[in-house]
């Protein structure tokens, strides 16, 4: 990453209003194809291990930095971040793949699915009752524990979903609205040559939660 991606981030988030925004979108485009470049690399490298990311192009996964302000309080234009959905099914898909966030004091790569809908949430959650080995295969194992450490608990029900019993022993991960693994670099680590190969190891250890998932969802829509 270039050190000046960053920096432009950072002033988008200070003066976050068009005009500022049309001045500077030199700056802005250069951000942009350094970050698509970042999620080149990556999908260069995760698809020498799951050749189900070969053929993606790097700009489909980009989202736009124009906020969607219809329903919100917040009016601001832009997002203060760039994100890119790196997902086998498409941006859009509901089925498991990687989201990578660049923002200042807050980049991170992420497997898995957030808020998924609830038919694909109940599938999972019953893959997870039905296929428990599997399950804690993935989740213990040292690589992931090693890379990511755990799943992200920060968004659970504050009671077991209806049909599972209250003393379930996989109780924490059924209660989880997002089934999620997440790995966070500081700005000065992104800037590092290595971040790069770093991104592609993290990715490949969170690949097994990714195949779990979409594993339980087969025969949903993606």
């Amino acid at each position: 990453m270039e050190k000046a991606s960053l920096q432009f981030l950072k002033n988008l988030n200070r003066n976050n209003h068009k005009d500022w925004f049309d001045q500077n979108r030199p700056a802005y485009d250069l951000a942009k194809q350094d970050f698509i470049s970042l999620v080149a690399k990556f999908l260069n490298g995760m698809e020498k291990k799951d050749a189900a990311y070969s053929g993606i192009e790097p700009k489909t996964c980009i989202f736009r930095i124009n906020r969607d302000v219809r329903f919100s309080a917040n009016k601001s234009p832009y997002k203060n971040h760039l994100g890119a959905s790196i997902n086998a099914w498409g941006r859009k898909s509901s089925k498991a793949g990687f989201y990578l966030h660049l923002e200042p004091d807050n980049c991170f790569l992420a497997a898995g699915v957030w808020m998924p809908p609830a038919s694909h949430l109940q599938a999972i959650r019953q893959e997870i009752d039905y296929q428990t080995d599997a399950f804690l295969s993935v989740i213990n194992n040292p690589t992931f524990k090693r890379e990511i450490g755990s799943l992200d608990e920060s968004d659970t029900l504050v009671n077991i979903p209806k049909g599972y019993p209250k003393d379930h022993p996989q109780a924490q991960y059924l209660r989880l609205k997002s089934i999620l693994a997440l790995r966070g670099w500081s700005d000065k680590e992104m800037l590092d040559a290595s971040i790069e190969k770093e991104l592609v190891r993290t990715g490949v250890a969170m690949l097994p939660l990714i195949h779990f998932i979409n594993q339980a969802l087969t025969d949903l829509p993606a």
